[in-house]
Protein backbone atom coordinates (compact mmCIF):
# COMPACT_ATOMS: atom_id res chain seq x y z
CA UNK A 1 0.00 0.00 0.00
CA UNK A 2 1.38 3.52 -1.09
CA UNK A 3 1.06 6.95 0.77
CA UNK A 4 1.48 10.62 -0.48
CA UNK A 5 2.62 10.80 3.23
CA UNK A 6 -0.07 13.30 4.65
CA UNK A 7 -2.57 13.61 7.69
CA UNK A 8 -5.76 13.05 5.57
CA UNK A 9 -4.60 9.93 4.80
CA UNK A 10 -4.44 9.05 8.35
CA UNK A 11 -7.86 10.59 9.04
CA UNK A 12 -9.29 8.67 6.04
CA UNK A 13 -8.03 5.42 7.53
CA UNK A 14 -9.47 6.02 10.31
CA UNK A 15 -13.26 6.86 8.80
CA UNK A 16 -12.97 4.32 6.30
CA UNK A 17 -11.35 1.18 8.06
CA UNK A 18 -12.48 1.70 11.73
CA UNK A 19 -15.78 3.91 11.86
CA UNK A 20 -16.58 1.88 8.18
CA UNK A 21 -18.07 5.24 7.12
CA UNK A 22 -18.78 3.24 3.89
CA UNK A 23 -20.53 0.34 4.83
CA UNK A 24 -23.50 0.05 2.67
CA UNK A 25 -26.75 -1.32 3.80
CA UNK A 26 -26.98 -4.33 1.22
CA UNK A 27 -23.90 -6.53 -0.59
CA UNK A 28 -23.34 -4.59 -3.71
CA UNK A 29 -22.34 -5.65 -6.86
CA UNK A 30 -21.06 -2.97 -8.87
CA UNK A 31 -19.97 0.25 -7.36
CA UNK A 32 -18.49 3.86 -8.76
CA UNK A 33 -15.74 5.48 -6.53
CA UNK A 34 -15.72 9.21 -7.56
CA UNK A 35 -13.08 10.97 -5.93
CA UNK A 36 -10.96 7.59 -5.00
CA UNK A 37 -8.21 9.02 -4.19
CA UNK A 38 -5.29 6.91 -3.68
CA UNK A 39 -7.72 4.13 -3.46
CA UNK A 40 -8.64 3.49 0.39
CA UNK A 41 -12.22 3.16 -0.01
CA UNK A 42 -11.92 0.89 -3.15
CA UNK A 43 -9.63 -1.08 -1.33
CA UNK A 44 -12.15 -1.30 1.89
CA UNK A 45 -15.21 -1.95 -0.21
CA UNK A 46 -13.17 -4.63 -2.55
CA UNK A 47 -11.96 -6.57 0.61
CA UNK A 48 -15.66 -6.64 2.40
CA UNK A 49 -17.42 -7.27 -1.02
CA UNK A 50 -14.69 -9.70 -2.98
CA UNK A 51 -17.63 -10.06 -6.01
CA UNK A 52 -18.37 -6.48 -6.44
CA UNK A 53 -17.18 -4.50 -9.30
CA UNK A 54 -15.89 -1.50 -9.09
CA UNK A 55 -15.23 2.15 -11.11
CA UNK A 56 -13.10 4.43 -9.71
CA UNK A 57 -12.67 8.15 -10.89
CA UNK A 58 -9.45 9.88 -9.88
CA UNK A 59 -8.53 13.12 -11.75
CA UNK A 60 -5.29 14.59 -9.87
CA UNK A 61 -2.74 12.29 -12.06
CA UNK A 62 -0.11 11.94 -9.61
CA UNK A 63 -2.33 10.46 -6.82
CA UNK A 64 -3.92 8.45 -10.03
CA UNK A 65 -0.78 6.92 -10.37
CA UNK A 66 -0.79 5.94 -6.68
CA UNK A 67 -3.98 4.84 -7.10
CA UNK A 68 -3.41 2.51 -9.94
CA UNK A 69 0.02 0.66 -7.67
CA UNK A 70 -2.66 0.71 -4.93
CA UNK A 71 -5.49 -1.57 -6.65
CA UNK A 72 -2.84 -3.48 -9.22
CA UNK A 73 -3.50 -6.63 -7.21
CA UNK A 74 -7.58 -6.42 -7.15
CA UNK A 75 -9.65 -8.33 -9.94
CA UNK A 76 -12.89 -6.12 -11.38
CA UNK A 77 -11.59 -2.25 -10.35
CA UNK A 78 -11.47 -0.47 -13.20
CA UNK A 79 -9.63 3.15 -12.85
CA UNK A 80 -10.60 6.47 -14.76
CA UNK A 81 -8.08 9.76 -15.03
CA UNK A 82 -11.36 11.92 -15.11
CA UNK A 83 -13.26 14.41 -12.65
CA UNK A 84 -16.85 13.89 -12.05
CA UNK A 85 -18.66 17.04 -12.71
CA UNK A 86 -21.02 18.93 -14.32
CA UNK A 87 -19.73 18.84 -17.73
CA UNK A 88 -18.51 15.90 -20.19
CA UNK A 89 -15.64 15.55 -22.61
CA UNK A 90 -14.33 18.82 -21.65
CA UNK A 91 -11.03 20.20 -19.87
CA UNK A 92 -11.95 21.89 -16.30
CA UNK A 93 -9.62 23.79 -13.71
CA UNK A 94 -8.65 21.36 -10.92
CA UNK A 95 -6.65 22.95 -7.79
CA UNK A 96 -4.19 20.70 -6.62
CA UNK A 97 -3.74 21.09 -2.70
CA UNK A 98 -0.55 19.95 -0.80
CA UNK A 99 -3.15 17.69 1.62
CA UNK A 100 -4.55 15.73 -1.72
CA UNK A 101 -7.66 15.01 0.20
CA UNK A 102 -8.80 18.62 -0.42
CA UNK A 103 -7.69 18.88 -4.29
CA UNK A 104 -10.87 20.72 -5.58
CA UNK A 105 -12.22 22.22 -8.66
CA UNK A 106 -12.88 25.21 -6.50
CA UNK A 107 -10.14 27.78 -5.54
CA UNK A 108 -7.70 26.94 -2.52
CA UNK A 109 -4.88 28.70 -1.12
CA UNK A 110 -1.73 27.84 -2.08
CA UNK A 111 -2.57 25.25 -4.61
CA UNK A 112 -1.14 24.25 -8.21
CA UNK A 113 -4.05 24.96 -10.89
CA UNK A 114 -4.32 22.55 -13.36
CA UNK A 115 -6.56 21.33 -16.15
CA UNK A 116 -8.09 18.12 -16.26
CA UNK A 117 -10.48 15.54 -18.17
CA UNK A 118 -14.13 15.73 -16.79
CA UNK A 119 -17.30 13.58 -16.62
CA UNK A 120 -20.97 13.32 -15.50
CA UNK A 121 -22.19 10.83 -12.73
CA UNK A 122 -24.52 9.78 -15.65
CA UNK A 123 -22.14 9.45 -18.06
CA UNK A 124 -19.71 7.12 -15.55
CA UNK A 125 -23.58 5.02 -14.95
CA UNK A 126 -24.12 5.01 -18.36
CA UNK A 127 -20.12 2.77 -19.01
CA UNK A 128 -20.90 0.60 -16.29
CA UNK A 129 -24.10 -0.52 -18.67
CA UNK A 130 -25.35 -2.41 -15.26
CA UNK A 131 -27.61 -1.63 -12.24
CA UNK A 132 -25.51 0.53 -9.53
CA UNK A 133 -25.79 -0.87 -6.25
CA UNK A 134 -23.56 1.58 -4.31
CA UNK A 135 -21.99 5.64 -5.07
CA UNK A 136 -19.70 6.37 -2.79
CA UNK A 137 -18.94 10.02 -4.12
CA UNK A 138 -16.33 12.73 -2.36
CA UNK A 139 -15.72 15.61 -5.17
CA UNK A 140 -14.60 18.29 -2.34
CA UNK A 141 -17.82 20.54 -3.62
CA UNK A 142 -18.64 19.42 -7.04
CA UNK A 143 -21.11 17.35 -5.93
CA UNK A 144 -23.19 19.86 -5.47
CA UNK A 145 -23.58 20.80 -9.53
CA UNK A 146 -23.07 17.30 -10.45
CA UNK A 147 -26.01 15.85 -8.60
CA UNK A 148 -27.73 18.46 -9.34
CA UNK A 149 -27.97 18.15 -13.77
CA UNK A 150 -27.70 14.14 -12.84
CA UNK A 151 -31.25 12.88 -14.29
CA UNK A 152 -29.86 8.75 -13.38
CA UNK A 153 -28.57 9.15 -9.94
CA UNK A 154 -32.27 8.78 -8.75
CA UNK A 155 -32.01 4.92 -9.71
CA UNK A 156 -28.73 4.17 -7.55
CA UNK A 157 -29.61 1.93 -4.52
CA UNK A 158 -27.32 3.68 -2.75
CA UNK A 159 -24.88 6.64 -2.25
CA UNK A 160 -22.71 7.34 0.29
CA UNK A 161 -20.94 10.66 0.09
CA UNK A 162 -19.25 13.79 1.86
CA UNK A 163 -20.69 17.30 1.42
CA UNK A 164 -18.51 20.31 1.12
CA UNK A 165 -20.90 23.62 1.39
CA UNK A 166 -18.25 25.84 2.21
CA UNK A 167 -16.33 24.75 -0.47
CA UNK A 168 -18.95 25.34 -3.30
CA UNK A 169 -20.77 28.25 -1.58
CA UNK A 170 -23.76 25.93 -1.45
CA UNK A 171 -26.37 24.57 1.27
CA UNK A 172 -26.08 21.10 2.10
CA UNK A 173 -30.04 20.83 2.04
CA UNK A 174 -29.60 21.39 -2.27
CA UNK A 175 -28.44 17.65 -2.00
CA UNK A 176 -30.63 16.66 0.25
CA UNK A 177 -33.75 18.06 -1.87
CA UNK A 178 -32.73 16.72 -4.99
CA UNK A 179 -32.28 13.14 -3.05
CA UNK A 180 -34.98 12.85 -1.15
CA UNK A 181 -37.94 12.36 -3.64
CA UNK A 182 -35.92 8.96 -4.54
CA UNK A 183 -33.89 8.55 -1.55
CA UNK A 184 -34.13 8.13 2.33
CA UNK A 185 -31.19 9.96 4.11
CA UNK A 186 -29.56 9.83 6.85
CA UNK A 187 -26.12 11.66 8.15
CA UNK A 188 -23.32 10.20 9.33
CA UNK A 189 -21.59 10.85 12.55
CA UNK A 190 -22.58 14.70 14.30
CA UNK A 191 -21.10 16.96 11.84
CA UNK A 192 -23.40 16.34 8.83
CA UNK A 193 -20.74 16.20 6.12
CA UNK A 194 -21.24 12.34 5.78
CA UNK A 195 -24.49 10.96 4.13
CA UNK A 196 -26.04 7.98 3.83
CA UNK A 197 -29.19 8.12 0.67
CA UNK A 198 -30.81 4.49 0.55
CA UNK A 199 -33.40 4.07 -2.53
CA UNK A 200 -37.19 4.06 -1.15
Amino acid sequence: MNFTGTLDELHALTEIFIDKCYKPEKIPNTIIDMGANIGLATIWLKLNYPNTKIHAYEPNPEIFNVLKSNISNLNNVYLYNLAISDTDNEKIEFNISKRSFSSSKFPIPNSNKIYVSATTIDNAINIVNEKVDLIKIDIEGAEFSAIKISNKINEVNEIIGEIHPEKANESSANIINKLEFSHKIKYIGTNKSLFHAIKK
